[in-house]
């Protein structure tokens, strides 16, 4: 799984005919953006267990800080292999 792109692109285009194919590049504003299953997996779980510290630890954090501890767990997820 290690050579299998992190993320594709589903494209497609409608002139007389639907053509739908995928890419690594997002080309239009109209690509959907796909992640890999195993990575995904990852980022769902380093949310919910940022999201448990929140609700048990931060309970006077903002909106700021928890989107930044958010991130900061899906960047983290994203980043291991």
């Amino acid at each position: 799984m290690s050579k299998a792109p992190k993320k594709i692109y589903l494209q497609w285009h409608s002139h007389d005919y639907i053509d739908i194919t995928w890419c690594e590049d997002k080309l239009e504003d109209t690509d959907v953006e796909y992640i890999r299953r195993d990575i995904a997996d990852k980022m769902l779980a380093a949310c919910k267990a940022a999201l448990f510290y929140i609700d048990h630890q931060l309970i006077d954090k903002d909106s700021v800080q928890v989107t930044e501890i958010l991130e900061s767990a899906i960047a983290e997820a994203e980043g291991e292999e």
